[in-house]
């Protein structure tokens, strides 16, 4: 046994990363800026139609809120889920395979958006409130769901 031979320490080892890696990562940094931008511009664009569409059943005629939000977050999410698998992600996969996860991801909005309209309606606020926090935070969470889930390369997920 050699006394003076150093042996690697695995907190370093843990640590260090390659300059391929970097590489690697530096490229999907750099090329998710126009798929940001694609997600942007379907996210606005289903946004918009869920805010323009509650509104428009609430105060022109006359649709109870609660009624209203299941209804606006399904079409949205249609709407979204089109334009995030041609669009956004250019997805090549079957919708038998991305839609039910899509689906997990409607139903976890749905319970979000209900239940931020429910403390918001509890605390006697506008509606109108509760439509900007869903609206301003739902985005948020979608895109990091759908790209690393929803929409994901199956070589980086089984």
């Amino acid at each position: 046994m050699n006394m003076d031979a150093e042996e690697p320490c695995p907190i370093k080892s843990y640590f260090e990363v390659d300059i391929n890696t970097l590489n690697t990562w530096k490229k999907e940094a750099l090329g998710a800026v126009p798929q940001l931008f694609r997600f942007g511009i379907v996210g606005i664009t289903a946004t918009s139609f869920y805010f323009l569409f509650s509104v428009l059943s609430v105060s022109f005629f006359g649709f109870d809120p609660r009624i209203i939000n299941p209804t606006a977050v399904t079409l949205s999410a249609m709407l979204s889920y089109l334009g995030h698998h041609y669009i956004t992600f250019r997805h090549k996969g079957r919708h038998r395979e991305s839609l039910p996860k899509f689906i997990i991801q409607l139903i976890m909005a749905y319970v979000i958006t209900q239940l931020i309209l429910h403390v918001i309606l509890t605390l006697q606020l506008s509606y109108i409130v509760a439509l900007i926090i869903n609206t301003v935070t739902m985005p948020m969470g979608s895109f990091m769901f759908m790209k690393f889930y929803v929409f994901a390369n199956k070589s980086r997920f089984p």
